[in-house]
């Protein structure tokens, strides 16, 4: 791994043109393995072969997963499964970069689905302006990482709280 998966190169996309040549030369390289008289030494080639094309169809899944929108969960599961069949110890390091790459999708999906809550309770608070839905955004919004998004919500979290003050402080005097 060079760490230019993702880059264009004349509009394909690195990763892309990779899988397409080897899976080319896989087709070429089981035609010629067929050709082998020795049964032993046929055996070993497609053996090899069939890692190959384990580690192909994982390297598939995690792109399927990176690049889908909306990313989902069950495309990390699959891509996860696909890497987990990858046994040859020759792909070790290659399986533990599809790994890093597909634990980066999952933990951008988890933050998606935390920011998404954090959104829900911020608009129910706001809507509602009660304590406990007030309380509840807060909560929600604490649990996401730092970013605009978070000072955004942290900042709709205390208006809302201010106009709780603010409506309690006027049935005081009505």
């Amino acid at each position: 791994y060079d760490g230019a998966w993702g880059e264009n190169v004349n509009g394909i996309k690195k990763g892309d043109k990779i899988i397409v040549n080897a899976e080319a030369a896989l087709k070429v390289a089981e035609t010629e393995v067929k050709k082998i008289s020795d049964t032993n030494i046929r055996t070993v080639q497609q053996n090899r072969i069939k890692d190959i094309k384990l580690v192909l169809a994982a390297m598939k899944a995690v792109d399927k997963a990176e690049n889908t929108l909306p990313q989902k969960m069950t495309y990390v599961t699959s891509a996860t499964s696909a890497i987990n069949k990858i046994i040859s110890i020759e792909y070790n390091a290659v399986k533990e970069v599809l790994l890093n790459r597909i634990n980066e999708v999952k933990k951008s999906i988890l933050a998606s689905e935390l920011l998404a809550k954090a959104e829900k309770a911020v608009v129910k608070a706001e809507k509602s302006l009660k304590e406990a839905d007030i309380a509840a955004a807060i909560t929600a919004v604490l649990s996401l990482d730092d970013s605009e998004a978070k000072k955004s919500l942290n900042l709709r979290n205390t208006v809302s709280g201010k106009m709780l003050e603010i409506e309690k402080s006027l049935t005081k005097y009505l």
